[in-house]
């Protein structure tokens, strides 16, 4: 099996986050902060903000079983920090007000 290209690069978080109630919420900051790490940083890939995953992938690179990943999706999606589309082979997670998460 070929081993998947790792991203080079930094991660930022603006100052801001730190006062945000999400903070306070351990399992939808780790939701969060994954879906920040794993969008594209710029429009060379796709739009920023953006990224194409599966629920599956998720709740395995968290150790997450299926219901709470839906459930913190659902609480992020409610709260206005993502938004989501699901189809049978993937889901597309836009990370919103990205660049004012990312400090910049």
């Amino acid at each position: 099996m070929a081993e998947k290209e790792v991203k080079k690069g930094y991660t930022g978080f603006s100052n801001e986050l730190v006062n945000d109630p999400i903070i306070k919420n351990s399992k939808a900051w780790t939701l969060f902060s994954y879906c920040l790490f794993k969008a594209y940083f710029d429009d060379k890939y796709g739009e920023a903000g953006t990224f194409t995953t599966t629920q599956k992938e998720i709740a395995s690179h968290l150790g997450w079983d299926y219901k709470t990943l839906l459930k913190f999706m659902k609480f992020l999606k409610d709260n206005k920090y993502i938004d989501y589309q699901t189809s049978s082979q993937n889901t597309v997670i836009k990370v919103l007000n990205y660049r004012k998460w990312r400090g910049y």
